[in-house]
């Protein structure tokens, strides 16, 4: 048996040789495929930052434009709140910014109330109840919201 292995030793030694030289260049290909795909990934976040940063700016556009709009008596007050809450969420910064709570407080006391679809299917009572209910909330968050909107104008026209 140790004269076989001893006869047959470059042999072997060549199949060593081969087979480490086949793993050499299967590891050499998936270096080059972990490179493409880091590549890749960073391409992929780049596009993702600017898709986040365009986001962010025509969420900021369209909250300035409402709140614009609220202010000069253009929107009614409710609806302004639920569409700048709502544009607001991109925004996680602002969530607890001290000058913005009354739209938050607001929004919370108008979530009750049916809208869209919901709103569709009420009654002419109902609705007419909703909207009574709608308009003592709407005159109870009125000031503060007004004072809201002044003052988100006035930090995203700073950004």
């Amino acid at each position: 048996m140790k004269n076989l292995i001893l006869e047959n030793s470059i042999f072997i030694y060549a199949l060593l040789a081969i087979l480490l030289f086949s793993l050499s260049i299967y590891l050499g290909y998936l270096f080059k495929l972990l490179k493409a795909q880091k590549s890749k990934n960073e391409e992929n976040q780049i596009i993702l930052k600017n898709f986040l940063t365009e986001k962010r700016a025509d969420h900021q556009e369209s909250i300035v434009f409402i709140a614009k709009a609220t202010l000069q008596g253009q929107c009614e007050i409710s609806e302004a709140c639920i569409r700048i809450k709502k544009l607001l969420e991109v925004f996680g910064e602002y969530t607890f910014h001290e000058d913005l709570v009354p739209i938050y407080n607001f929004y919370n006391a108008l979530s009750s109330f049916a809208y869209l679809d919901d709103r569709a299917g009420l009654s002419k009572q109902d609705m007419f109840k909703q909207d009574s209910a709608r308009f003592k909330v709407e005159e109870e968050h009125k000031e503060s919201f007004m004072k809201s909107l002044s003052s988100l104008l006035t930090i995203f026209e700073a950004n």
